[in-house]
């Protein structure tokens, strides 16, 4: 069993706020159970604090992908992106259904969806992570009043000026998602962070079409009603918009989408891949358990010719891959950060959510 184990940072760990918000993270994705969310395997408390284990997605993150396929001058075509949007949806619809034992509506909202917090498999699995900054009504704990939590560049308005949000923030964030996907950047841009709020709120996104010739004009549409200002003028539901990209898919004659993105991952992820590959075969599994340094597989800070380790794509966390010899235990969390490491022997009890 392959395992991606997430820790606070030292400096947050002795934070009671930041712990709350930790377990809430665990309690809120053990919950949710769908292909194309990452899934929870099981948490528990060492000495080094709690941690929490969710599978290892053998693929690269969004973020990665972009930055390779943007260098080497390839595009996503059109029908990989609907492809991709098409399973971010279906995960998001699950998060956003997501009901409590008694029924009652969660109303989980990721709050943080960007190109970083979507992973690719090698196979074509599309899987969304780190609903850790998620709100919801029904939490263990709650946030910090008047804390903006995001990724600026793809928050929504109301998010940006501390309104109440909904699900509908996560679908804007999918439209700057799609808009940066089809032309290469984002938006919304400026120097600096207000700025960046300002236009966000209040300067209209440039015109798709412009700096994509061709594209289909369905799609152009699709991605202007994510990026409404006002919530009530997007799609108001990841169904509904899932719907508008399964049908654009099956006028089109695309079949076998996600073998096409496979393929399409595996072309543009092969040091990743190899790494993979490598670690699967037990090769940095030898001797004392020295791990061999990781290219970087989901995050956006692999360099060609370098190196760089596994990190939580969460600023106040870490995550540790793990990669157990046959026989031992995979419920333990990793000792060595930054390298594929041994568990040590025996699991520790679990936390309680």
């Amino acid at each position: 069993t392959f395992v991606a184990v997430k820790r606070l940072h030292d400096d947050v760990a002795d934070d009671p706020e930041f712990v709350r918000m930790f377990r809430d993270e665990v309690w809120m994705t053990s919950s949710l159970l769908h292909e194309n969310v990452v899934r929870v395997i099981g948490w528990g408390e060492d000495p080094e604090g709690p941690y929490f284990a969710t599978e290892f997605v053998r693929g690269v993150s969004v973020s990665r992908l972009m930055r390779t396929v943007f260098h080497t001058g390839e595009m996503f075509t059109e029908r990989l992106i609907v492809y991709l949007a098409s399973s971010i949806c279906r995960g998001l619809a699950a998060a956003h259904s997501l009901r409590a034992p008694t029924g009652e509506l969660l109303n989980l909202v990721h709050r943080d969806l960007t190109p970083d917090t979507v992973l690719v498999s090698f196979d074509g699995d599309v899987k969304i992570t780190d609903f850790g900054l998620a709100k919801a009504k029904r939490r263990t704990a709650m946030t910090m009043v008047g804390m903006v939590k995001g990724t600026r560049e793809y928050m929504a308005p109301e998010q940006v000026l501390g309104k109440p949000i909904d699900a509908r923030v996560d679908i804007f964030a999918l439209g700057v998602m799609l808009f940066e996907l089809f032309c290469g950047k984002r938006p919304f841009l400026a120097r600096n962070a207000r700025d960046l709020m300002r236009a966000i709120v209040d300067a209209p996104a440039p015109e798709l079409a412009k700096l994509r010739p061709g594209i289909h004009s369905v799609l152009v549409g699709l991605v202007e009603h994510c990026l409404a200002k006002e919530p009530a003028e997007r799609f108001q539901t990841a169904v509904e918009l899932d719907q508008q990209l399964t049908q654009w898919l099956q006028s089109h004659g695309y079949h076998e989408n996600k073998e096409h993105l496979a393929r399409f991952v595996r072309r543009n992820a092969m040091r990743q891949m190899r790494w993979c590959e490598r670690a699967i075969a037990g090769e940095f599994a030898e001797g004392t358990g020295a791990g061999a340094p990781f290219p970087g597989p989901w995050t956006d800070d692999a360099r060609p010719g370098g190196e760089s380790a596994p990190h939580d794509l969460l600023s106040e966390t870490e995550t540790r891959v793990e990669v157990p010899l046959p026989g031992s235990s995979a419920d333990s969390p990793g000792l060595t950060p930054s390298a594929v490491v041994l568990p040590a022997a025996g699991a520790p009890a679990p936390m309680s959510a």
